[in-house]
């Protein structure tokens, strides 16, 4: 027994990222000032240039005046660097075309289990990613269990995981 340890609700994984001199914190405890938030992404641009920047954090709730993270517009920050920006919740990363470039993500690429990729009316990749709250087979909400696929049962009220 180790007596007080309790952790309700970790992300070693994404800690250990975050922990590197890989990722560059701008979330709005370390950096609430938009300007601030902006002239740290050109500032890690900059600096890693083809190595890739990649920074967590980005919350215009929070960090008032952030503009939209669109591709055009992540690409006009980095346009030869890749650029992945993760959205503060952790659900949701913003990247520039040379980010999909360099991991071979296209149009085509299938969406990872439980995610997808963002398209534009054209059907060409948005520079978006997203990691809905539940499953993408019940998407928005699971609300009964005849309608709703066996993974999402425990989220449907008053069901029972199965055996």
């Amino acid at each position: 027994m180790l007596p007080g340890l309790i952790e309700a609700h970790g992300h070693p994984l994404m800690e250990a990222i975050a922990l590197s001199d890989r990722l560059v914190d701008i979330r709005p405890v370390t950096i609430p000032d938009a300007g601030a938030v902006l002239a740290a992404i050109k500032a890690e641009v900059a600096k890693r240039g083809a190595d890739g920047a990649y920074l967590n954090g980005w919350d215009p709730l929070l960090q008032n005046g952030l503009p939209d993270p669109t591709l055009d517009w992540l690409n006009v920050i980095a346009p030869d660097t890749p650029l992945v920006v993760i959205h503060n919740s952790g659900h949701k990363a913003y990247f520039n075309s040379a980010a999909a470039a360099r991991t071979g993500l296209t149009c085509d690429t299938p969406d990872p289990k439980g995610a997808k990729y963002g398209h534009d009316v054209s059907g060409e990749l948005d520079g978006t990613a997203e990691k809905p709250v539940r499953c993408s087979r019940c998407w928005p909400a699971p609300s009964n269990r005849a309608t709703t696929p066996r993974c999402c049962w425990p989220s449907v009220r008053g069901s029972i995981r199965p055996a």
